[in-house]
Parts: C-alpha cells; structure tokens; sequence
C-alpha cells in the first residue's frame, strides 16, 4: 500500500504488511512492466529478492495429554505438550494443573514437544481436573507473541485411604456383651475390595490364639475352616464357623507385615491394621470357663434328677445345679448338621458334657476335671462308609488333676439322634466306640435324653494332642457305623428310664 516516488518517479516506495495467521519462508514480489514506460517509451519486467513472512501466534498442533489419569497415593504422570512450532518463554508459571503439582519441564527437540511430570496432592479426591495452559508467555522463533489459553487432559485424582468407621461397625469398637452368633461387620469410609497380598486374622486376644484367618491375594480372599470374610461395598464381614466363644476378647488384624490386604477402589491401600486395640470386642459372660455363654447354659434343656423331680432350666445332667455354674458339666448348643460351616442354619440340639462322671454326675471322689473348651466341627473328609455323624464332630478340651489320668466323661444328647455310639479312630486308624463295654463305656436312656459314658486317658492314643499334660484334647463322633461286633442299636428294656 502507500506506493509513491519523491525524486520524479525514478524512485517509488510502498509498504508491505504480512498477511495474518501466515508462516512462510519463501515469497516474491513480481512488478509487471507491461504498464510503465520509460520517457523514450520502452516497457519491461523485473523481479525482487525473496522474503519471508512469519504472522502466526504459537500454539498446539493437539491436544494435552496425560500418560495416567487415575492418580492415587504414590502415583505421577507424564504431560505432554506439542507446538506447532518451537517455542520460547514456557514455564510452569504458564500450567494450571488442579490439586496437582507439574514439575520438570522439558523439551528435548528444540522446543516443539515438551513434557512435565504431574504429582497428584495428598489427600485428595477429585473426579474432574483439567489442565490449562496459558499462551500469553510464549514466543516463536520470529518473536510472535502467544494470547489466550488451551485446556485439556483431565484426570482423576484419589489419593485418600480407606479407614475404619468405628462409630458405624457391628459390634462397635470395645463392645461388650456380644452374641456368640454375632458376625463381626467393620464399616469403611468408602467402598472396598481385596487387595494383592496379606491376611485377614481374628484373634482371640483373652487365648493368644487364632479363631480364624483369611489370606489375601490378587484381590480375592481363601477362607478357612475358621470362618468366612466377605465384602459388600463399604462393609467388611466375618462369620466365624460356629460362632464365638463366651467370655473372650477379640480383635481383628487387617494386613500385617505391611501387606495390602485391603484397598479402595482406586487402589489406595488401607494402612494395615497390626494391634489388639484399634478394633476388639468381648462376648457374653462364661463364669464357668468352659467357653459357652451363660446364656446358652441357661437356655439347655433341664434333666430330672434321679429322684424324678422338677428339672431345673440350664441344668443339662440333672444334678440340681445350673451348668453354668459348674466348670465339670458344659452344655452346649450344636446343630444338626454334619457340615457346621456350610450349615449354620440347620435346627438347633443341645447336648451337655460331663467329665469326672459317675452315671452322669460329677463323681466327688474323682477330682477336679473341668472343661475348658467345646464346639462343634465339620465331619472329617474320609468317613467309614455307612458312617454317619449327625453333629460332625464334637471338640473339645478337658483339663484332668493329675498328669496321665484317666477320665471317665458322660454326654447326653437328643435320643431321637440316629446314633449308636462314641466313635473315634485308634492308633491304627480302626473306627471304634467307646460308649461300649469293650472300652469300658456304655449307653443309657435317662430322662428322655441319650447317655454316653466313655473314657479317656490323658497322653493316650484317643487323646489328639498326644502329650501326657495335664489336659486331653478330644474331637469325637457321635454316630452310628455297624460293625462286626456292633451291628444294631440294641433293643433293652427301660427302666426307670435306664437302659440296662
């Protein structure tokens, strides 16, 4: 534009403006002659030197984007930005990176491409963050100038962990008095999942014992023989196989050892939980020790005594005295059910166990035994075949005064049981019942309940610990198994109501 001539027309100037939004390295100007004639009247052509035209503001040639954009607890990410053209003047003063921090910025091809590191902020949840990008502070290689902003690559950051909710888990924190049927719910501050590694373990604080464990692995939980854990959503529950016991403390170890046995959706890990006091509770009162509660004591069905009275409610041999005032007399509520930990709904039996016995009451002379743990058990794997054992096994624990000592033991149960028998294997493996004169035991119908009377010696073959120390360790079967010598329940008269 502007093209003029001061010096009578052999001089002309003009100005030239690029055209916007334009880079081009190669351009000329091209004058045509065939208008212009000189005074004698001749006309020509001419070219000009080339030129170059750069009018075009930095920029992205697409769009930011993120190498994660699930950031949790330990995560970064690479950032990566890619110009159009190299670029001068970029800083991290020109990035907006939402509960982030971008670090190391960089470019390793002269400016066209670079990247950043993004580190997620501590104890953050946010679902939607998005990267702005200011071009007021860069240049191009020709000084031009960038204006406005870009924005994009979102991502997601959680970097919070899960923990307990104490207020909200059944039982709570410290509880006391628990229901021996009671599964153990922990609550979470969000929803859960299995993690890679670990165990979950309920302990048995009062015992120093293992009431059952989970392991962990690749997200997915193996029980035990000791119970269940699942999980729903924010709850994590654990069902111990036939219930709790009376008069224990318990506690739950999540992850010990620093595994991750526990996680939040996001992959966060819940810090592991390795004490006896951040979640513990206590079951119902035992007095006697025997690891029933005195309120499934109370609720055993009363035996007359011998003189046919009154039968007094808890008092399950009928010596007049409430079982759970007794640590020599134990009843127990099982179920009838020869698989406990698949079948915990199965009708409900009680049977009532009685060492130092004499014709099912405690012998004065005999001592002090005293029974100090009882439960119900699965059946074994292998059973005899025609075997059958309607309560699985029956466990249990009975300390004896002196070491080495044979015990004499009594137990009723519903006579309306299709058994014949105490069954347990010897030393060779043989199935035999020690309710049976062979074994100096026996049966007997009392006050419409069924008697086995059975011995065993503390250290000796029928004693599963196998030690002479003091205490005799017992799973038994009762059951019914014909045999050579025993193929039917005998058929006795009663009298009394004694079998004789």
């Amino acid at each position: 534009s502007s093209l003029a001539s001061s010096d009578g027309g052999i001089t002309w100037t003009a100005t030239l403006t690029p055209s916007a939004g334009t880079t081009e390295a190669s351009n000329v100007i091209t004058l045509d002659y065939t208008g212009l004639f000189d005074t004698a009247g001749n006309a020509g052509a001419a070219t000009s030197g080339s030129y170059a035209v750069d009018a075009a503001r930095p920029s992205l040639a697409s769009a930011i984007t993120v190498s994660d954009t699930a950031l949790r607890i330990g995560d970064t990410a690479t950032v990566t930005f890619t110009f159009t053209e190299a670029v001068t003047g970029f800083t991290i003063a020109d990035l907006n990176a939402p509960n982030a921090v971008l670090s190391s910025l960089a470019s390793s091809d002269g400016g066209i491409t670079w990247t950043a590191t993004l580190t997620p902020s501590a104890s953050t949840t946010d679902l939607s963050n998005v990267i702005t990008l200011d071009y007021t502070g860069l240049f191009d290689t020709a000084g031009n100038a960038g204006t406005g902003a870009a924005t994009g690559g979102n991502y997601v950051v959680d970097t919070v962990r899960p923990t307990i909710d104490i207020s909200s888990s059944m039982p709570a924190d410290d509880a006391a008095n628990v229901a021996l049927g009671s599964d153990i719910v922990i609550d979470f501050s969000e929803n859960i999942v299995f993690g890679s590694s670990g165990s979950i373990v309920l302990r048995n604080v009062t015992d120093n014992t293992t009431a059952a464990s989970f392991t962990v692995s690749a997200g997915s939980v193996t029980n035990s023989a000791g119970g269940s854990a699942t999980i729903v959503n924010d709850k994590l529950t654990i069902t111990p196989t036939g219930g709790l016991t009376a008069g224990k403390t318990y506690a739950v170890q999540i992850g010990t050892g620093g595994l991750i046995a526990l996680e939040d959706l996001a992959g966060n890990a819940l810090i592991p939980i390795a004490d006896d006091t951040t979640y513990n509770l206590s079951t119902v009162p035992d007095d006697d020790g025997d690891g029933v509660s005195n309120e499934v004591e109370a609720a055993a069905p009363g035996l007359p005594g011998p003189g046919g009275g009154t039968p007094v409610a808890g008092d399950g041999n009928g010596d007049g005295v409430p079982d759970s005032q007794q640590t020599a007399v134990s009843s127990a509520q099982f179920r009838a059910t020869s698989t406990i930990s698949t079948d915990q709904t199965a009708p409900p039996t009680f049977l009532t166990l009685v060492p130092d016995s004499l014709r099912g009451k405690t012998d004065p002379d005999a001592g002090n035994a005293r029974i100090t743990s009882i439960a119900q058990e699965d059946e074994p794997a292998l059973l005899p075949e025609g075997m059958n054992a309607p309560l699985g096994l029956i466990g249990f624990t009975a300390g004896v005064d002196t070491v080495g000592d044979s015990e004499t033991f009594s137990l009723y149960v519903d006579k309306d049981l299709d058994v014949n028998g105490y069954w347990k294997q010897d030393a060779s493996g043989i199935w035999v019942n020690l309710a049976s004169a062979a074994y100096s035991g026996g049966m007997v119908e009392e006050g419409g309940r069924l008697r086995l009377d059975f011995q065993l010696v503390d250290g000796g073959q029928f004693d599963s610990d196998g030690s002479a120390n003091g205490s005799i360790d017992d799973p038994g079967i009762v059951g019914a198994m014909a045999q050579s010598i025993i193929e039917f329940r005998p058929i006795l008269p009663i009298l009394d109501n004694f079998w004789f």
